[in-house]
């Protein structure tokens, strides 16, 4: 039987949630739900049996105001040093970038630190990573994706009740790499996709063992049979999803019922589930003066403590505006 839901983390202002641990727990955010699921692999012949960490790297952020979540979900090549060195830069650039709207240069500053890394010792040789990136938006309801090499995310549009597989935005006049898994070159270039989500919406994001996983014969999932599968779960109940398509997925492959959130799978494995609410940040004057307030006691205390990363909003007329500046520009 599924696990029952765990309760809510309600993310703070310019919080920073997330890691490369074994977790299952749910995130309450501005206009935004989630759950997260992330179990590391562990071989139960191999050195890895106990461990409680792994090459998956997940991490949520929220802006100064509220109004700007992001999510980032990361398959990194190889295990140990390289990958907690990697999810701690991974932070700090959560942290950097928390305030903007446009996750481009939050894309790009991560694929060129991969590419730096590489060259800080054997064991960071050929590291590198297959990622989705997505910013929530909750004035225009507009959550954007980037897809670095990874497995398609999978979208519930609850009016149509159909599921989509999204794909990154063709580009055909397009010369120059797009795309590629963070770290393969310096000079990628990288797609965004938005949707703007109705309520009950759902998004689903994940890495590859499960479209590796095999039924008894020898079959792989692949990305069809997994859309199969989340047909088969129901949509309505979010909070039971992630544990449902777990079962569902452990009934494919021949494995025990799904206990406790537990399942074994031949790599690590990260789900994050995403769902529009209803709430929003209401914009005031008293919410800009604390933000800023925010901004620069974060500033002022990155000076002293390397845990704190000084963060600036986005100097942009979206930023500055939010939803007034989207209706304007539709008209």
């Amino acid at each position: 039987m599924p696990a029952a839901p765990p309760a809510p983390h309600t993310m703070q202002c310019m919080e920073i949630w997330g890691g490369n641990r074994r977790v299952s727990t749910s995130i309450n955010m501005p206009g935004l739900d989630a759950w997260v699921f992330s179990s590391p692999f562990a071989d139960p012949q191999g050195e890895g049996a106990a461990s409680d960490s792994g090459g998956d790297i997940h991490y949520l952020s929220s802006c100064a105001t509220g109004r700007i979540s992001r999510m980032f979900v990361a398959d990194v090549s190889g295990h140990g040093a390289a990958v907690s060195a990697a999810a701690g830069d991974l932070r700090r650039l959560m942290g950097r970038f928390s305030n903007y709207i446009d996750q481009g240069r939050f894309v790009e500053a991560v694929n060129r630190r991969f590419g730096e890394l590489q060259s800080q010792g054997e064991s960071f040789a050929g590291l590198f990573a297959t990622a989705v990136v997505a910013t929530y938006f909750s004035p225009t309801d507009e959550l954007t994706l980037s897809n670095a090499g990874h497995p398609r995310p999978f979208w519930f549009e609850s009016r149509a009740r159909r599921w989509t597989a999204l794909d990154a935005p063709s580009h055909p006049r397009r010369t120059d790499p797009a795309d590629l898994p963070l770290g393969v070159l310096a000079d990628t270039v990288y797609s965004h996709r938005a949707i703007r989500l109705a309520p009950d919406d759902l998004v689903l994001i994940y890495t590859d063992p499960l479209l590796e996983t095999r039924d008894p014969s020898g079959r792989q999932l692949g990305q069809h049979g997994l859309a199969g599968l989340l047909e088969s779960v129901d949509p309505a109940n979010a909070p039971a999803f992630i544990p449902s398509l777990l079962d569902a997925i452990a009934r494919y492959a021949g494995l025990p019922p799904v206990i406790d959130g537990s399942i074994s799978l031949d790599d690590d494995a990260t789900l994050l589930l995403l769902r529009r609410n209803g709430q929003k940040p209401a914009p005031s004057p008293l919410l800009g003066l604390k933000a800023t307030g925010r901004l620069i006691a974060r500033a002022a205390g990155s000076l002293f403590r390397r845990d704190l990363i000084a963060t600036f909003p986005e100097l942009s007329r979206r930023a500055i505006l939010g939803a007034i500046s989207d209706r304007f520009t539709r008209k």
